[in-house]
């Protein structure tokens, strides 16, 4: 929906920049104690195999730490998801 609007797509992105927001309120999942939504190992919401998110809006445990909210960790998320979405 943009300016009430629906756009129908077969895919959608969205980016948030640096400032977290109430994800949880609109997808209904848990999130960390900075509202990072907590996500599988790839990079899917869990019951939603249709999203991923990916960079610092991002949680996910790697040896019982999460990944750091940097822009390595990100740019390795994103080029994953990237070729995910080109296979199908």
């Amino acid at each position: 929906m943009v300016a009430g609007e629906r756009i129908a797509s077969k895919t959608v992105i969205w980016t948030a920049g640096c400032v977290a927001v109430a994800r949880r309120k609109w997808l209904n999942v848990e999130t960390d104690r900075a509202a990072r939504v907590r996500i599988q190992k790839d990079l899917t919401v869990p019951g939603h195999v249709e999203i991923f998110v990916v960079g610092d809006t991002a949680s996910l445990d790697q040896s019982g730490k999460p990944l750091p909210g940097v822009a390595q960790v990100a740019m390795q998320q994103g080029r994953y998801a990237a070729k995910v979405l080109l296979a199908v």
